[in-house]
């Protein structure tokens, strides 16, 4: 049985505003914006699939989190932000954390995660009108019709 689900995130999808006119970025591209838009699609994403697994009495069937893991030493660190230090990889585990914490611990399923501590979805992800949006545009792209 599935319990968790887990989403990467980043603390860039602050800046991710949803342009549903360019969600490409044709215009005006650069590749930070892009990463922030697609860290801030994937906060909707994780809400829009809580919200979807719902839950009865006993909470969700599978609880679904999305986080920033940190700022962790990659080569996209490393070329993006020079001189930015960051986690060592063998020492990054906020994800592996999120997987195997306790359930009670994390709270409400749908919940956003920075440095092991809930924090506010992107304001994209928290406006169920461009969740929806997001979703059926999803929808569309993949064929696919039904969640399960």
């Amino acid at each position: 049985r599935l319990e968790r689900v887990v989403v990467t995130s980043s603390l860039s999808a602050q800046s991710g505003a949803i342009d549903f006119g360019n969600l490409q970025c044709e215009r005006g591209y650069s590749a930070h914006g892009a990463y922030a838009l697609s860290k801030a699609c994937n906060q909707a994403f994780a809400a829009r699939l809580a919200a979807l697994l719902g839950g009865g009495d006993d909470g969700p069937a599978c609880a679904v989190f999305s986080l920033d893991p940190g700022t962790v030493d990659t080569k996209m660190l490393r070329e993006g932000w020079t001189g930015l230090p960051g986690i060592r990889v063998s020492e990054a585990d906020d994800t592996l954390w999120l997987a195997t914490a306790p359930r009670d611990a994390l709270g409400s399923s749908g919940a956003y995660f920075v440095g092991r501590r809930r924090a506010r979805l992107v304001p994209a992800a928290a406006d169920e009108a461009v969740v929806d949006r997001l979703w059926a545009l999803w929808r569309e792209q993949t064929g696919c019709d039904e969640l399960f």
